[in-house]
């Protein structure tokens, strides 16, 4: 059985988006010349801009020209793209979306997805303080994973993978493959890249896509690189950090619906049931209440117990205030 290939794409960006454009192309066209299906791209492959500043002056909208650009890179090549997160414009002209999107080979935007989890992070003791919230948007939804020639494919971004609430709520969506572009700062990539990457892949029972930034990119920035695929059998391929480059490599198509060492993860995970499926619902003083519709009408999930809500429309804010939970995503 012959499956098909992606390319796992490494770069090295910078602030120039001519250059980088010129990279994404290259690779596209060398994925394609390998066989490859769909490529993969990391976190801002568009630019990495010096400051807060011109990251969002160089941002563009969706239909802007670098869009257009990877659309006619995807049709030339007859070849999937994953990109991003990119940086994309919005309605506030302080800030910005970071965008993960996913074309197909005709040119097609079939999935967009906007960062939910940002990197703020403010260390007292160390002065380090990098605040993506104070230029970007944190995204609303998670979006559904999307049907591909590889399998059913599942978008996130860098961050995101140090929330499993996130994998998980996409895997039960039927996530066969997840995907994390990133452009991991260098210390803790050292620490914490293959790890993590690994675990979502072993905890999910999937695939685990994770295209990556590298190098120098200014005088302030490096990324850590290593972009790399994590199977559930912990196998997995590493990309070097130091060069441009891309690796085709064999995928499943059928992904993980026969994981090589079947363990019964999903159906034993407290507070999943598969009967029905699990919506938020805004609860009192911003929390937020996982609710499904079943046999004993609806029911609320708390903490891995269940309590039945009589009449959930016409609930006051006050009947929520003893049931909050973290917003599950």
């Amino acid at each position: 059985m012959i499956h098909p290939l992606i390319a796992v794409c490494q770069m090295r960006s910078i602030a120039d988006k001519v250059k980088n454009l010129q990279v994404v192309s290259e690779l596209a066209a060398e994925a394609k010349s390998r066989s490859a299906t769909i490529a993969f791209f990391p976190e801002a492959c568009d630019f990495l801009a010096d400051n807060k500043k011109d990251i969002v002056i160089m941002a563009e909208p969706l239909t802007g020209l670098t869009v257009m650009s990877y659309k006619e890179i995807a049709i030339k090549n007859n070849i999937w793209l994953s990109l991003g997160g990119i940086h994309e414009t919005s309605d506030n002209v302080e800030k910005i979306y970071n965008t993960h999107i996913l074309i197909n080979n005709e040119g097609e935007l079939v999935a967009v997805y906007r960062k939910l989890h940002l990197f703020d992070m403010d260390n007292k003791d160390t002065g380090v303080r990098l605040m993506e919230s104070d230029y970007v948007l944190k995204g609303i939804e998670i979006v559904p994973p999307v049907s591909t020639p590889i399998g059913k494919l599942a978008l996130s971004i860098c961050y995101d993978m140090r929330f499993p609430e996130l994998s998980i709520t996409l895997r039960n969506m039927g996530a066969q493959i997840l995907t994390y572009p990133s452009a991991f700062t260098y210390e803790t990539g050292a620490a914490h890249w293959e790890v993590m990457l690994r675990a979502r892949a072993i905890e999910n029972q999937c695939y685990v896509i994770a295209a990556a930034q590298t190098g120098a990119h200014n005088k302030k920035r490096m990324s850590w690189g290593h972009a790399m695929v994590s199977q559930l059998d912990e196998e997995r391929v590493g990309i070097s950090r130091d060069v441009n480059c891309d690796q085709s490599v064999p995928f499943v198509g059928g992904g993980c619906e026969q994981p090589h060492d079947p363990i019964p993860i999903g159906r034993l995970r407290i507070g999943v049931d598969r009967r029905g499926s699990w919506e938020l619902i805004k609860g009192g003083r911003g929390s937020w209440e996982l609710v499904k519709e079943g046999r004993r009408g609806k029911e609320s999930f708390l903490e891995g117990r269940g309590r039945v809500i009589e009449d959930l429309e016409n609930a006051r804010v006050e009947d929520w205030r003893d049931y909050q939970v973290e917003r599950f995503c």
